[in-house]
């Protein structure tokens, strides 16, 4: 069974500190993850919705949605040793983007609805950075039903369902083997 979470009154929440005013339930596991699972939070408005793990402590959330929420800063942003899984976040208003860090671990996400304008899933450091397949051979990520601007680097195309009239795949090394100027 899942909880749902309702309500019209704002809430503020950062997930890593966990939270100021409504505290987010986190279950503690045997190796010491927080987790989060099996929650729906619909109409929330969190003042930041800012989702960071750390080295020493794994946050992972398992079958949870968050339908039609806001943050009152506008930020959106999960990094650090975070998994997110059957995860979905629709139409949610948080300023310009939803950052996630490419180093997050993505197991059948869905990002959905009009809002907010963009999906950004770069990596915190692009000099460092090596992109690594995950174990499972799943799909990591479901855009085909959003509607914004989307930058994705670090996860293969073919593990992201698109929408093929809106949204396209451009394969990292064919910004070194096509001469983009000359294509106009």
């Amino acid at each position: 069974m899942m909880d749902v979470v309702t309500a019209p009154v704002a809430v503020s929440a950062w997930i890593g500190v966990l939270c100021n005013i409504m505290k987010l339930e986190f279950e503690t596991d045997e190796s010491q993850c927080l987790l989060l699972k099996k929650r729906t939070f619909e109409n929330i408005q969190f003042e930041h919705l800012q989702i960071t793990g750390s080295v020493d402590r794994e946050i992972r959330i398992e079958n949870c949605k968050f339908l039609n929420c806001s943050t009152s800063c506008g930020t959106c942003f999960i990094c650090g040793n975070v998994t997110l899984d059957r995860v979905v976040i629709s139409n949610l208003e948080c300023g310009d983007a939803i950052h996630i860090d490419s180093g997050v671990k993505l197991k059948q996400v869905v990002i959905a609805g009009p809002r907010p304008g963009m999906l950004k899933i770069t990596p915190l450091d692009e000099d460092g950075f090596v992109t690594s397949e995950p174990k499972h051979s799943e799909l990591q990520l479901d855009i085909s039903d959003f509607y914004g601007a989307v930058e994705i680097i670090g996860i293969s195309g073919a593990r992201i369902k698109k929408d093929a009239t809106r949204q396209a795949t451009v394969r990292s090394n064919w910004l070194t083997e096509v001469n983009w100027k000359l294509l106009g």
